[in-house]
């Protein structure tokens, strides 16, 4: 995303280092017809200040006075935008004017520590408060009323770090930060979800956004010093996650077309069809029974059209669509939104509460869209593994993850496990035959594990720990039939521990053959 941004620049430190220690500096002049700016460095008993005068039409207006050793402005719809300030020293202000047209001052505003002006929409500004890595210093959002300087909003984003990234969509804003969140601020609620990092002291970021109505996706990368991490992800709207890829190139920019992504990089653009990136095509070679764990998709046949609608009185209810040839079906349930799932069995449709993992009503059809079951679902539905539908019970409100698996002809549960850690997280769940591995992490004491379920047997293996309450949790598995492969990122609230790595263990008795982090 270009932003209409003027940040606290290093090349503009280096322009105007030089120009500090005297009054008598040569003027910095931004041009533009018919609009001009000039900026005048000076002292006064060792505070530093930016003298500015504007030109408009060929009348100048000024001076104003900003304290701060850099400076710049930004032309707006509402005029012109001052600013001040230092940079990367959290004890000094950060001062902004906006000057109208006439060359009235129409507000000044200060804020304490490096802040920085986004963009203006709808009579609102969006300022940034950076924040910092190590130690974790959590950023600030403010929304500022344009007409009177009045702060509207002010919104700290847990996790820490820099934001790298806005982006706008029908009032709600989308931030992504250098601790690999993205954050979704809309009136005055705060949603967020864990994206990727690098652990050590100097990480290097850089974040793209792009959001439409449905989707949001994320491209990254990250550098330390003796590795990098370079991806695409995509969430809906509401940050659920839907799927996350490594990338070959660097990213420069992300956007979504219809319904592809596209990762721009130096060399041009990639496209993503978000049906490949969710897996919700099928490819002709895919295996039905998934005999190494992974989770089978399937495309809808194309003669199956369904649409869905959501009305509200005293509860929500979702209102579904379904047709094929000449038949016509109608079901509503209960809840505020809905989805869909096929597989080779039929088609189920259900209902879900955007933000969490407690299930909501289901209803599964055959092809020729005949009803063969319908129930209240105990956890959301995640995917379709070895002949079953996997649900998944999991986010940050409840006290027990859980993991069901469903037959599709009937509706009944084949298997069921709650793991035994509190607040347990899971992140990812392979079903190999008559095995059912489960992976994830306790947000409460930051341990994260491997289960490992056939039966009434169970085995639990230690993977890694951030020794702390965690804000983000990725835990993923390959297996094979010799091996359980196991990536893991796990970010604590302090960002003191936040711990990266990957361990192979034996699939036969959960050894460890190695792990690196």
């Amino acid at each position: 995303m270009e932003r209409a941004v003027i940040a606290f620049l290093v090349l503009l430190m280096v322009v105007v280092a030089g120009c500090i220690a005297s009054e008598e500096t040569p003027p910095t002049e931004t041009t533009g017809s018919p609009l001009s700016v000039n900026a005048h460095h000076y002292e006064v008993n060792g505070t530093p200040f930016v003298n500015f005068t504007v030109t408009l039409n060929g009348t100048t207006f000024g001076p104003y006075a900003l304290e701060g050793k850099v400076g710049g402005d930004v032309p707006l719809q509402e005029g012109i935008l001052l600013y001040a300030g230092y940079p990367d020293e959290a004890s000094k202000p950060t001062e902004f004017l906006l000057v109208g047209k006439s060359g009235r001052v129409v507000w000044r505003k200060r804020f304490w520590g490096p802040t920085e002006f986004w963009a203006s929409t709808e009579g609102k500004g969006i300022f940034v408060k950076q924040g910092s890595r190590n130690p974790r210093i959590n950023p600030v959002l403010y929304l500022v009323d344009m007409e009177t300087g009045r702060i509207v909003l002010s919104r700290e984003l847990p996790g820490g770090g820099r934001v790298g990234d806005i982006v706008l969509r029908d009032g709600t804003i989308y931030l992504a930060t250098s601790t690999g969140y993205v954050h979704m601020v809309e009136d005055d609620k705060l949603r967020l979800v864990y994206f990727d990092s690098l652990s050590g002291a100097r990480v290097s970021t850089e974040l793209h956004l792009a959001a439409t109505e449905e989707y949001v996706a994320v491209a990254y990368r990250f550098t330390n010093g003796s590795g990098e991490r370079k991806g695409l992800c995509l969430f809906t709207s509401k940050l659920e996650r839907l799927a996350c890829r490594e990338l070959e190139k660097r990213p420069s920019g992300v956007k979504i077309e219809g319904n592809t992504v596209y990762v721009i990089s130096s060399t041009g653009s990639v496209p993503y069809p978000i049906e490949a990136l969710t897996g919700t095509g099928q490819r002709e070679d895919s295996d039905q029974n998934s005999p190494t764990g992974g989770t089978t998709t399937f495309a809808c046949p194309p003669s199956l059209r369904i649409s869905k609608r959501t009305t509200e009185d005293t509860e929500y209810y979702t209102h579904f669509t379904l047709r094929t040839g000449n038949r016509t079906v109608n079901v509503t349930l209960k809840g505020p939104d809905g989805k869909r799932m096929c597989t080779p069995e039929g088609v189920l449709v259900y209902t879900y509460y955007p933000g969490e993992s407690t299930g909501g009503e289901g209803v599964f059809f055959d092809h020729n869209l005949s009803i063969l079951w319908e129930r209240e679902l105990p956890a959301l539905p995640m995917g379709y593994q070895n002949g079953s539908i996997v649900l998944v019970l999991s986010d940050e409100y409840t006290s027990q993850g859980c993991v069901y698996l469903l037959d599709p002809l009937s509706g009944e549960e084949r298997f069921s496990f709650c793991p035994d850690e509190y607040k347990f997280y899971i992140t990812d769940v392979k079903v190999v035959g008559e095995e059912v591995y489960i992976a994830g992490a306790s947000l409460f004491s930051g341990d994260a594990f491997i289960y490992a379920v056939r039966g009434n047997e169970t085995r639990k293996v230690f993977v890694a720990s951030a020794g702390e309450h965690l804000l983000g949790v990725r835990v993923h598995l390959r297996v094979n039939d010799e091996y359980i492969r196991v990536t893991y990122g796990l970010s604590g609230w302090t960002g003191e521990a936040d711990v990266f790595g990957h361990c192979i263990f034996r699939r036969g008795d959960l050894s460890i053959v190695e792990c690196t982090g």
